[in-house]
């Protein structure tokens, strides 16, 4: 979260806990033009602990993957909607 986060966030991490966590994680960011409203973040993280400390293992994790994503373009349409020519998201997973 560290390589993604916008704020300088202070933890109280050994070096050697940093160390397998910067070396276990990815972060891409992409972004196709200002204009263009084509942007994308892609994160790897090789560390597994989220499946070992959640019940539901990589289906919970993919459930809170999916709940943040339409949380976030949520707030997009929310901040956007007065900008002229802005056309409203798509919520990414819309419950059944």
């Amino acid at each position: 979260m560290h390589k993604v986060a916008s704020i300088s966030v202070t933890d109280n991490i050994d070096a050697a806990a940093q160390t397998v966590a910067e070396q276990n994680t990815n972060v891409v960011k992409q972004s196709t033009g200002f204009n263009s409203g084509v942007y994308s973040l892609t994160m790897n993280d090789q560390l597994n602990y989220a499946l070992d400390a959640l019940k539901g293992g990589q289906m919970e994790v993919n459930n809170c993957l999916q709940r943040a994503m339409n949380s976030i373009t949520s707030i997009i349409n929310n901040k956007c909607k007065n900008v002229f020519g802005f056309e409203k998201l798509e919520i990414p997973f819309p419950k059944d």
